[in-house]
């Protein structure tokens, strides 16, 4: 049990897919501009998706069962703060220099090892993503104000209970935490009633026409933040969240947190493992 986190900024030995460094990334842009405009060079490393990323992730088995009457909430894993060099040892180099300047989220990816209880009355949408009661969550925690050391280490040293945490200390301390007007944007679904721990990988990215908006009466105007029923649009064949306005909700500073849920008596969320892994601008 524990939550790590890693970052890019130095290339370690090749374990898997190549994944470019920022240093990668502001040599690449350097060499597209002995051609081409700056401009043009961010836009090639975009369409290639030529970004850094760092990983968060935590591998603690909790089985979170619904009380009577009541959604059951864990947060179960939390980001260091966004795009901030102290956390991360991001480099923010100059556009002159070959740098992006103030780095921009450009995409997440959350995977999720997990199942429910393996049963259900409701026989018709077993093994289907249809009637399933367990289920992640994310959201933006923007505090208004720096929050207390104990707060900062209950919400990312380990998995709570937000119905049990303190809440009135939480407020106090924070002045309440500005989640972006609390909204949530459903990450997955389990499988109905299937008991086989099962990996599930969702990558929300900018440019993607999903998780973009499609309709003028949902556009975005400045800040404002988007309705339930378009943060919560799904892909109902995966079971899978679209984060729709996601992305250009973050700013710097911000902390992801990944939320596991249950509803109703006898639905339980049985959770193994969490990653979320940011790209970014470099």
């Amino acid at each position: 049990m524990g939550i790590a986190t890693s970052n890019l900024w130095e290339q370690t030995a090749e374990t898997g897919p190549f994944k470019p460094t920022p240093k990668h990334a502001q040599d690449a842009r350097l060499l597209l501009m002995y051609h081409l405009p700056r401009e043009l060079a961010d836009r090639v490393l975009d369409d290639a998706e030529y970004w850094p990323s760092f990983t968060t992730s935590t591998e603690c088995k909790l089985e979170i069962a619904s009380p009577q009457g009541s959604d059951s909430e864990w947060s179960y894993l939390v980001t260091p703060p966004l795009l901030d060099p102290s956390s991360q040892k991001m480099d923010v180099i100059s556009p002159q220099d070959g740098g992006a300047g103030a780095p921009k989220v450009k995409g997440i990816r959350f995977a999720v090892v997990s199942h429910d209880q393996g049963s259900s009355w409701d026989r018709e949408n077993h093994k289907t993503y249809k009637g399933s009661w367990t289920w992640f969550e994310v959201s933006i925690l923007r505090c208004r104000i720096d929050p207390s050391p104990k707060i900062v280490q209950d919400m990312t040293e380990a998995p709570f209970n937000f119905l049990q945490f303190s809440a009135g200390a939480l407020v106090r301390a924070v002045r309440i935490p500005d989640i972006v007007d609390t909204p949530r944007w459903l990450v997955q679904h389990n499988l109905h009633a299937d008991r086989t721990p099962r990996q599930h990988e969702v990558v929300w990215k900018e440019g993607d026409p999903r998780t973009e908006w499609t309709s003028p009466d949902s556009d975005p105007v400045g800040d404002t933040v988007p309705p339930l029923e378009v943060r919560n649009w799904m892909d109902s064949d995966r079971g899978a969240g679209l984060g729709k306005g996601f992305l250009p909700q973050l700013r710097l500073g911000d902390r992801v947190v990944l939320w596991a849920k249950a509803r109703y008596p006898a639905w339980t969320n049985c959770v193994y493992t969490a990653e979320m892994e940011i790209f970014y601008s470099a």
